[in-house]
């Protein structure tokens, strides 16, 4: 189950946040996840999201905050990109188009939690 965290926080705050929940910035499995995540997001009032994708240990690559493996990928073309240098080691995902993209992780935007057994709610 997914929680919209419409209060904007960088991302390691998000993904405090998500755990204080008990759960964990949203991790996308495949398409059907992808699916819900942009239904989700595009009834929020903020127009990007955190979820948990990272790049924060350099050495490993990609990865999702929860740990679980991440083998589906939804990039915007051209994305990731590091843009201008700058060391972008996290995914937002946009409402425009759902398409994922790498920034910098000490921006503050919405964030979207995923738990088992979370109901949908706004927060």
């Amino acid at each position: 189950c997914y929680l919209d965290n419409e209060g904007q926080l960088t991302w390691e705050d998000a993904r405090e946040h998500c755990v204080s929940l008990g759960g964990n910035l949203a991790s996308v499995a495949g398409p059907d996840d992808q699916r819900f995540i942009t239904e989700l997001m595009l009834s929020s009032v903020r127009d990007t999201h955190w979820i948990g994708g990272n790049e924060i240990d350099r050495l490993s690559g990609w990865e999702w905050s929860d740990g679980s493996p991440f083998g589906y990928f939804f990039w915007k073309e051209g994305e990731p990109n590091d843009y201008g240098g700058r060391p972008e080691w996290c995914i937002h995902t946009n409402q425009s188009n759902a398409k994922w993209y790498d920034q910098v992780c000490t921006d503050a935007k919405a964030s979207i939690c995923k738990k088992s057994g979370m109901d949908i709610i706004k927060y």
